[in-house]
């Protein structure tokens, strides 16, 4: 989810009337996001893995679509981004370090 510079979520709450009284541009916050999604707090920190995978399941659901391209490109990143970029800078790295010792052999 994106944050604002006032630290508000930019997803909207479901309940726009009660939300956007006097605050026309206000963005929902963590606490809202999971009282509106019927998420415990302490569930998004549990020891159990699988309720803490369920309720950021039920979290991230109300996300917009905007939102959810983001994290699928993010998930694609971390999946093949990373390891790509380790690999890379692996290859380079030992390359680099075999053609000094060839050139160092050579002078010598």
């Amino acid at each position: 989810m994106k944050v604002s510079k006032n630290g508000f979520f930019k997803n909207k709450v479901n309940d726009v009337e009660n939300f956007f009284q006097n605050h026309n541009n206000r963005i929902a916050t963590v606490e809202q996001v999971l009282k509106e999604n019927k998420i415990n707090p302490m569930d998004i920190i549990s020891r159990n893995e699988t309720t803490e995978v369920l309720a950021r399941d039920r979290m991230y659901r109300g996300a917009n679509n905007e939102e959810r391209d983001m994290l699928v490109m993010c998930k694609m990143f971390a999946r093949i981004g990373i390891p790509l970029i380790v690999v890379l800078f692996q290859c380079i790295y030992w390359t680099v370090g075999m053609v000094h010792i060839n050139n160092a052999v050579q002078d010598y």
